[in-house]
This record gives structure tokens, sequence and C-alpha cells, in this order.
């Protein structure tokens, strides 16, 4: 989005690289179908911010998503069911555990790598140019048809599943760290890592 949103929002659409965009979050599998999308951030709002706003993030703590682990850069907060690399790794095992990590993290900078090549509108110089409404849309709109692309067909509960509903939410708070996401990330570490 390079054109200026309306004129009482448009500074939070304002991103760190000097123009307006939308902060969109994605979920991926390993195989680089989308399983979740929030699109109605503003650029200049943290990824952080945006997950703990998140129905999905909700869904995590309910245990409503049981037996899901999320991997998130290091703007996200080390949770049990978000894992987040070593900022300062001091082990060969630490180092093998990021190693890895970036590594499968790849895969949705991969995602979104295809989206944008495929789907030109959302990405490189052929932004979108629209009502902030129909910029969501078509956001959300290339991503269902990445899926549909991927698999071949998508039912119509899988679209509605990929999509986060939730309402706006402006509260920040304090972004912490949770022991608990601390000790499964070393445990993971210890058993699989550890050599």
């Amino acid at each position: 989005m390079r054109v200026a949103p309306p004129q009482d929002t448009a500074v939070t659409f304002f991103n760190r690289k000097n123009f307006y965009s939308i902060n969109v979050q994605v979920v991926c599998s390993a195989d680089g179908i989308v399983q979740n999308v929030v699109a109605r951030w503003p650029g200049s709002t943290h990824d952080a911010r945006i997950f703990r706003n998140s129905n999905l993030r909700e869904r995590l703590e309910s245990g409503d998503l049981k037996d899901f682990i999320l991997i998130g850069d290091g703007g996200y907060p080390l949770m049990p069911y978000l894992l987040t690399p070593i900022s300062n790794p001091n082990t060969r095992a630490q180092e093998t555990f990021n190693h890895h990590f970036i590594r499968t993290r790849l895969i949705i900078e991969r995602t979104f790598g295809v989206v944008k090549k495929v789907f030109g509108c959302v990405g490189g110089s052929n932004t979108l140019a629209t009502k902030l409404s129909t910029s969501t849309a078509t956001i959300i709109a290339v991503f269902v048809l990445h899926n549909i692309r991927m698999r071949g067909n998508m039912q119509e509960d899988e679209v509605t599943d990929l999509l986060d509903t939730q309402a706006f939410n402006t509260g920040l708070g304090e972004m912490t760290s949770d022991m608990s996401g601390r000790v499964l990330r070393n445990t993971l570490i210890a058993r699989y890592f550890d050599n």
C-alpha cells in the first residue's frame, strides 16, 4: 500500500521502511500451506502485538490447538506454544538448535516470496492502491488463492478457518518471556540437539 490511508490513521500505517503498509501475520505449515492470516493492522504495528491480540493466540492458550508449536523470530515472546531462537547461544547444542530453527523458519519466508511473485499486487513495485478495506480483503484473498494453487482445491470450511475474525484491539501491554517456553525450548535442545 503505497498510497496514504485515511488521514486520521495515516501515521500508524507508515512503517519503519518509510512507506504506507499493512502488517500481515501469516502462519504456514511445513509444506507452505497458509493456516492463519491476520491482515488488518497498520504497518507500524509490532509483530508481537498482532500475535498477542490474535484469535490464534487465544486458541493456543485455551488448549483448543493441542500439540501445536509455532516458531517465530526474536520479535516474538518465548511461550510454551511459540518458540524463538536463542539470542546468544553459548553451547554447540544451542547453535545447532538455532541453525535448524532458521532453516525451518525459512519456510514462511519462502511462502511470502512465492505469494509476492505469483500475486504481484501484494509485493514489489506493483502494490495495492485501493481503499483500506479493499486492500485487506485482497490480501486475504491472495493467501486463499495461494492455498488453492498449492493444494489444487480447498473446501469452504478451510477458507473460514484461515481468517482471524477477532476485532481490532489497540492495547499494547508489556511483552514478557514465559518461563515455561524457556523450559520447553531447553528440553528440546537437550533431547534433539545435544549430541
